[in-house]
């Protein structure tokens, strides 16, 4: 197959995908990716009123706290894409982010568990890792080259569960 060839059979590839956190700076920007790309996106956010109508685009509230609601909202998609922040306002220190940002992953892979969700997509930001350090965690982890990750620095990871799993307590 040509590589012209499969960008064709990639476009014609569109998924249903459950975007949470969309109206976030970096969840805004996955959402019109994926909408560009053509598929449906079904994003599950606190404040749906902030999100303009767009064709493929279902806005829908919903708690990433409320485990069982959130695995009925999320059922029937093909893709889950968590750009998930427990909300923070910058140059504030916040001490209970990092248990909170635990407790909505923690409930969002019980989920996604529960709806059958197979593949994730796992977006996070670590411009946390600061204040993270200050309340005496981990420092932060070290990238696949042996470099440390900046703050503000995306990282964007395929996961299955098991590996999801894993990386909760290793903040």
């Amino acid at each position: 197959m040509t590589p012209l060839q499969l960008v064709k059979q990639r476009r014609e590839i569109n998924m249903r995908i459950v975007l949470l956190g969309a109206t976030g700076f970096v969840g805004s920007a996955l959402l019109v990716e994926a909408l560009h790309r053509g598929h449906k996106v079904t994003a599950i956010v606190r404040h749906p009123e902030k999100l303009e109508k767009r064709d493929g685009l279902t806005a829908t509230a919903g708690d990433v706290y409320d485990t069982d609601s959130l695995a009925s909202l999320i059922a029937g998609h093909d893709a889950l894409i968590s750009a998930f922040n427990p909300g923070w306002t910058p140059g504030t220190v916040k001490p209970e982010m990092y248990d909170e940002q635990v407790r909505g992953t923690s409930s969002i892979i019980a989920a996604a568990r529960k709806a059958g969700i197979k593949r994730v997509l796992w977006v996070v930001v670590l411009a946390g890792w600061r204040l993270h350090r200050a309340y005496n965690r981990p420092t932060r982890p070290a990238s696949r080259n042996g470099s440390s990750l900046g703050p503000g620095q995306p990282v964007m990871l395929w996961s299955n569960f098991r590996s999801c799993r894993n990386s909760i307590g290793r903040f």
